[in-house]
């Protein structure tokens, strides 16, 4: 069930910055069509959060921001 889980995850998140290929999308929308309503919900929250965490790790990094500049702080 889990791998299940990890598969529609990655499926939303394609859905939500890049697209999906017709297969895909057809997969996503009959997974949608049997599950609740609240399940879906959960589902993509979940993965735009997941999406939007990613993200940031790879745009800014944390290491480098904590360093001293040399002007003072």
């Amino acid at each position: 069930m889990e791998e299940r889980n990890s598969h529609i995850d990655e499926l939303i998140a394609a859905f939500l910055s890049k697209g999906l290929s017709k297969e895909a999308r057809e997969e996503l929308d009959a997974w949608i069509a049997s599950q609740k309503k609240t399940d879906v919900f959960h589902a993509a929250a979940g993965s735009l959060v997941s999406a939007v965490q990613e993200e940031e790790r790879t745009r800014y990094d944390a290491d480098r921001a904590l360093k001293p500049s040399g002007n003072g702080w």
